[in-house]
């Protein structure tokens, strides 16, 4: 399959609805956000007002008491939050459970949770500036999803290799396909018009480290991937840890006792999250 094909099949994925894209572009467009038209834009779509609602009450964000109607939400949760809220709930509307042919959906989603909330933890402990965190740690296999969902046959090729050989994913595409899910994921989140930031983690996060540069987002995705793994979400039967080498664990304050001490909590805000959007 040339790069042509493969392009052509990405542009059969659907957008994201005309209510999302109307509230990214104005949470986007650094201009100060009036919550009262932020929650008119949300209430336009009840699918979406209950999942904000539903997981702004989860211990996700450990918010006390309950939120009640999105205005407060807004308040309470801050618009970083609220774009990471939109982008989640519109992606699961976007990929429903019949997606997956040679993947099972489900446990493409809990891995990607369950990556987001490491993600949100580590951001938090090294330092990072977390915004683009989760939802960079939730997408960062999309590619995978549509790979799977648009080329089929090819990529029961992919999962078969990658089984057989005991190699990683992208290793396995980028041999058979000529491309792979870091890259198809990137071009999905660029058509979708999500940050810039997404993207690129999307584009990087099987590139090799850079020991010697400050820790990156692209990082905290890293050691999230490998977490999420070592707890049991992972996307297909037995998967291994998908880490090369041990560079990530060379950089300042990456380490395993890092993800050691912080596994309970990541577990515990991972299973509250699915629990809440089922």
């Amino acid at each position: 399959m040339d790069n042509q094909q493969i392009l052509e099949q990405v542009k059969k994925i659907p957008p994201l609805s005309p209510v999302v894209v109307e509230i990214l572009n104005l949470i986007n467009s650094n201009e100060e956000v009036e919550f009262i038209i932020l929650e008119k834009m949300i209430i336009q779509d009840a699918g979406l007002t209950g999942k904000i609602l539903s997981l702004a009450n989860s211990s996700f964000f450990g918010m006390p008491g309950e939120i009640v109607n999105i205005k407060e939400a807004c308040l309470l949760l801050g618009i970083n939050t609220i774009r990471n809220l939109v982008i989640s709930s519109a992606v699961m509307n976007r990929f429903k459970s019949d997606y997956g042919n040679n993947l099972d959906f489900n446990k493409m989603w809990k891995h990607g949770v369950c990556t987001a909330a490491a993600a949100k933890v580590y951001s938090d402990k090294l330092g990072i500036n977390g915004d683009a965190a989760f939802i960079s740690g939730l997408l960062h296999d999309i590619g995978k999803i549509i790979l799977d969902y648009y080329m089929p046959d090819i990529y029961k090729q992919v999962v078969d290799y990658k089984i057989k050989e005991e190699c990683l994913f992208y290793e396995a595409e980028n041999l058979l396909i000529g491309t792979d899910h870091c890259k198809i994921g990137a071009m999905v989140c660029e058509s979708w018009k999500l940050p810039n930031e997404i993207s690129q983690v999307i584009r990087s996060h099987h590139n090799p480290v850079d020991i010697d540069s400050d820790i990156s987002l692209t990082d905290v995705i890293i050691i999230s991937d490998i977490t999420s793994h070592g707890l049991g979400y992972s996307n297909i039967e037995n998967s291994f840890i998908p880490i090369k080498d041990d560079s990530i664990f060379k950089k300042p304050g990456i380490s395993l006792l890092l993800i050691e001490e912080n596994l309970p909590l990541i577990e515990a805000i991972t299973e509250s999250y699915i629990n809440n959007t089922q």
